[in-house]
């Protein structure tokens, strides 16, 4: 009689803890649709799947909504990504579920955002910096060439200068070489 009344007990707590919420499945499908459109690079439609999941069921599998949504905000070939929102969708998975298996993993993805976002920074200043020394060699190459010019139109007016100082040199040569001669005809 006992192992007939243990097992009205038992067998009834076993079939209700196998029974499956409908809103659970469903969720659990646009979880399975949204990793699947990722996979085929649709962000917005593989985003708006993981947010249905989240709202349909929040109270177990939203952990997992949230951290589907950080991860489509994250990934490197999604070309609207945003690494702000996916860190939040990573702090709201922290925040609203402290206990969560994505617990670790979330953590380990706002630090690497983090860490993105700050080599991002650097690189912006860096870029900013470059420009900035290119932008002054460029004048100074602008500067180089108008001085490379002033000392040619310096040096062509030198040489212009020596060589009418030869001519002239070599006219006042010719004109002394036609006076001694003059002398040497009025002296015999």
């Amino acid at each position: 009689l006992l192992f007939c009344l243990a097992d009205c007990i038992i067998i009834p707590l076993l079939l209700l803890s196998c029974i499956y919420h409908p809103e659970k499945w469903n969720t659990e499908e646009h979880l399975a649709r949204s990793k699947y459109y990722m996979s085929k690079g649709d962000f917005k439609t593989s985003l708006k799947e993981s947010n249905t999941a989240y709202k349909l069921y929040p109270q177990s599998l939203g952990d997992e909504a949230l951290f589907q949504i950080g991860m489509v905000y994250a990934h490197p070939a999604n070309p609207k990504k945003d690494y702000q929102k996916s860190k939040e969708a990573f702090r709201r998975l922290l925040r609203n579920y402290p206990l969560s298996h994505l617990k670790p993993d979330a953590e380990a993805w706002i630090m690497v955002l983090r860490e993105i976002q700050e080599l991002k920074q650097a690189m912006k200043t860096n870029n900013n910096e470059i420009s900035q020394i290119q932008d002054k060699i460029k004048k100074q190459r602008l500067q180089l060439k108008k001085m490379r010019q002033d000392y040619n139109r310096r040096l062509e007016a030198k040489e212009r200068e020596i060589k009418d100082l030869k001519q002239n040199l070599d006219q006042l040569k010719e004109v002394d070489l036609k006076i001694e001669e003059k002398k040497r005809r009025v002296k015999p």
